[in-house]
């Protein structure tokens, strides 16, 4: 029997006997592929346990077209039952007696109830929420008091430095890869164990959900025990702005913008050659996505400077300080762009020609909505990624956030940005990044719109700083780029040094003087002119 006759006939014995006959019970019985295609296309789909035995008649796994096609039709099926479905992934998940079971992932920007409309399995995640586990670990008594020895970590640093392109290529819903000095076990039983031990920390989408087409992660890689947690990584740009005041010398950290997103102004820098003072912060903060993949494309993914070509280009380099206005800070000249991996981070950083009328006149961190702030940052100075050690303390000054204490967890993260349909914008892949946790529990050490914030760690009790926030997971650790790869990009030896730099006030009094020793004819000749 033919495809069409299976679909005709089962709908011919509905039509003139009143019964129903399962076309996909047909299909099962026949082991025909065609048929099942055709089924598909009319969008008749197969029920859980009809699903479970297509698996084992073609091909005999999930990996088979048949199959791929099956979840990818109920997926479709699943989004259209709610507008508040962004998405669906097919996967799979090993129940109490190892059997594999179908399951469906659904991402949503909310908690939804499908009131029983779902006859499969299914997981609901909500996007930005995941379980505690990873913060849970974190936080627990045990991660606190056992810390991983220097044999361990640089067997695990190895690993990493080895084998994460290829983890990343082969883990489609792998979002991070880090380290711990604590192994979880059995989360969210009253058995849950806490065991000391240094392992891989895997940061996946959806614990326990494995895609379909992939294969689950080993239980240790080169005799290290791997730890899966839930936790997606993303970007701490900001769609939306806060209304800011107008600095007229522009400070450290305050919040700024480009044509589509905000984020936080990293701090200054000067560069050989070159007379003028530069900003800097993370180039997702101030371009646009759309406009940092057609440079990446031309520049072969790697630095490249911005040469806008027309005055469109130009309105998309600009960047804006207060974030609610249109004064103009400066405008983007060029991105500093790596991936990084085998020991050198990642980053991808704007810098920012600033126009003289903002330069700023010292290292003043910028005050903050919600608290005034005493630092400044004068030196400069830079603390080499090598030098950072794990554990170590630091402090963020964030636009959005304002300040925050953190400790380093690991100092060589992989992190990556999943791409889906509804968010494509957020697939970069950084290596040899920070991993840094609040030191309070029921505090984020960043959030959206501190994209760019510095970060500083103390050394000879003086700020130094160490890198800038990137973006963090869903469930609150923090990614930080290390900034001396920078350096090193930009041929300088540290960020700005406002020691003995004049302030406004000074620059104010020395203008004065100048025009005191002139002539008084001279003066008056020069104070008409300005009036003119």
């Amino acid at each position: 029997m033919s495809a069409e006759q299976v679909t005709e006939f089962c709908l011919l014995a509905i039509g003139f006997f009143t019964i129903y006959i399962d076309p996909w019970e047909t299909c099962l019985q026949s082991h025909s592929e065609s048929v099942a295609s055709c089924l598909l296309e009319k969008n008749i789909l197969p029920n859980k346990r009809q699903l479970e035995e297509i698996a084992k008649i073609f091909d005999g796994k999930q990996k088979s077209s048949i199959v791929r096609k099956c979840c990818s039709k109920i997926s479709e099926n699943i989004k259209g039952l709610s507008e508040k479905i962004n998405g669906v992934w097919p996967a799979y998940r090993f129940g109490e007696n190892g059997k594999e079971n179908f399951a469906f992932v659904i991402c949503t920007n909310e908690d939804i109830d499908l009131n029983n409309r779902l006859k499969y399995e299914y997981k609901i995640r909500v996007i930005g929420k995941c379980n505690n586990e990873a913060r849970d670990v974190t936080f627990s008594t045990e991660n606190i008091s056992y810390k991983m020895n220097p044999d361990d970590t640089k067997k695990i640093k190895m690993f990493i430095a080895k084998n994460s392109r290829d983890l990343l290529k082969r883990q489609s819903m792998l979002s991070g890869i880090s380290a711990s000095s604590v192994k979880s076990k059995k989360y969210s039983t009253n058995k849950w164990e806490k065991v000391p031990c240094p392992c891989l920390v895997f940061y996946v989408h959806t614990k326990n959900y494995i895609p379909l087409d992939e294969d689950p992660f080993e239980k240790e890689y080169d005799g290290i025990p791997v730890d899966v947690r839930e936790g997606a990584f993303t970007r701490f740009g900001r769609d939306g702005h806060c209304s800011t005041k107008y600095q007229p010398d522009v400070k450290i950290a305050c919040e700024i913008r480009g044509a589509n997103s905000s984020g936080t102004l990293s701090g200054f820098l000067e560069l050989p050659d070159s007379t003028d003072i530069f900003g800097f912060t993370c180039a997702h903060a101030v371009l646009s996505t759309d406009v940092l993949r057609k440079y990446l494309l031309k520049s072969g993914n790697k630095s490249f400077n911005v040469q806008p070509a027309n005055a469109d280009e130009k309105l998309e380099s600009m960047v804006y300080q207060p974030v609610n206005s249109e004064e103009v800070l400066g405008n983007v000249v060029k991105v500093a762009y790596q991936e990084g991996g085998k020991g050198t981070s990642g980053m991808e950083i704007a810098i920012v020609k600033l126009q003289k009328a903002r330069y700023p006149i010292s290292g003043k961190i910028s005050d903050f909505e919600s608290e005034t702030n005493e630092h400044t940052f004068e030196t400069g100075k830079v603390a080499e990624r090598a030098s950072i050690q794990y554990g170590e303390d630091v402090v963020k000054f964030g636009s959005t956030s304002g300040i925050s204490q953190g400790r380093i967890a690991f100092d060589d993260a992989t992190v990556r940005g999943l791409s889906f349909p509804w968010n494509k914008d957020d697939c970069v892949i950084l290596y040899n990044q920070l991993e840094v946790w609040s030191l309070n529990l029921h505090e984020r050490f960043a959030v959206n719109g501190d994209s760019g914030a510095p970060v500083y760690v103390s050394r000879n009790d003086e700020l130094n700083c160490v890198g800038i926030v990137e973006g963090g997971y869903d469930i609150g650790n923090c990614v930080v780029t290390p900034v001396d790869g920078l350096l090193r990009e930009l041929a300088i030896r540290s960020l700005k040094d406002f020691r003995g730099y004049p302030s406004r006030k000074e620059k104010s009094e020395t203008t004065n003087i100048k025009q005191d020793v002139l002539p008084r004819h001279v003066r008056k000749r020069k104070c008409i002119g300005r009036l003119h």
